[in-house]
């Protein structure tokens, strides 16, 4: 029986570190979302400032003309860099989903274990306890 009680509050503890590490997976998984959706945000802003800064009638002066060419060059390589930084964000998205399906998982195999370890516990309690539950009887039943 001490074995079973062992066994038992191993596992419980095993439980509690898994549902430790699914809260923290959660929490990843929450956070890889929430980059994602900021990467995404700046992802079409630049594109947006990209296409304003086109083509504009009327004349324009070399000096104007070639600020708004770096203008429109710096906008590019920030809506690249922020296309890169989603998808990035998104594979990292990906992972913290892959990382809390196994923390699930892990968690229900553990409550399936510990479900099995208190059954085997109350079974040798039973087994324990059944010799002397049969001697109370037969001592009962010859005094009657």
């Amino acid at each position: 029986m001490i074995e079973e009680k062992r066994r038992l509050a191993l596992v419980r503890m095993q439980a509690m570190v898994a549902g430790l590490a699914r809260r923290e997976a959660m929490r990843g998984l929450a956070e890889a979302l929430d980059e994602e959706r900021r990467r995404h945000a700046l992802a079409e802003r630049a594109a947006q400032l990209l296409a304003s800064s086109g083509a504009r009638t009327g004349t324009a002066l070399g000096e104007d003309i070639a600020r708004a060419s770096r203008f429109a060059t710096g906008i590019a390589r920030i809506a690249d860099d922020a296309a890169v930084a989603r998808g990035d964000a998104r594979r990292q998205t990906e992972w913290q989903a892959s990382q809390l399906a196994s923390a699930e998982a892990r968690a229900r195999r553990l409550a399936e274990i510990e479900t099995a370890a208190e059954t085997a516990l109350f079974e040798a309690r039973d087994r324990r306890t059944a010799p002397l539950a049969m001697s109370m009887a037969r001592k009962l039943h010859r005094h009657k």
